[in-house]
């Protein structure tokens, strides 16, 4: 299928349609080539240090719920974790991943996670960045 390089305003729709291309016959608005380099993942960094680790447990037991109802998923959570360069050494590391940055996003200012949220920030320090992917 040949591709198009072009941006067009149809690939910005939920629904995939037909564009003309300059360089060849009509292609499905879904394949084109923007369209996909859009289409990256976001992921949610989170450096953990528990202080209440009974208030944090229960934390844990609410997070997978939440996360897939926006569409992510658990990449790391917890275990073994080693400094490689400079002074960071922290003493849990999650990361999860989202389809996209909007539904991290979406995810992390919800109203369902919201409650959830403040228990962690009781039950600890965090840090918590969300960085695109990269779809090369």
């Amino acid at each position: 299928m040949p591709s198009c390089s072009r941006l067009c305003s149809a690939i910005r729709t939920s629904r995939c349609t037909t564009i003309p291309c300059r360089n060849g016959p009509t292609i499905p608005a879904c394949r084109c080539k923007r369209a996909e380099e859009e289409r990256v993942p976001a992921y949610m960094i989170v450096e953990v240090e528990t202080t209440d680790e009974a208030l944090m447990a229960e934390y844990r037991k609410h997070t997978p719920g939440a996360v897939a109802k926006f569409g992510g998923k658990f990449i790391v959570r917890g275990g073994t974790c080693r400094t490689l360069e400079g002074g960071w050494t922290p003493s849990r590391v999650v990361v999860l991943e989202f389809p996209t940055f909007a539904q991290a996003e979406a995810f992390y200012d919800s109203d369902h996670y919201k409650p959830i949220l403040e228990m962690r920030l009781k039950a600890g320090k965090s840090k918590a960045i969300l960085v695109d992917g990269y779809n090369g």
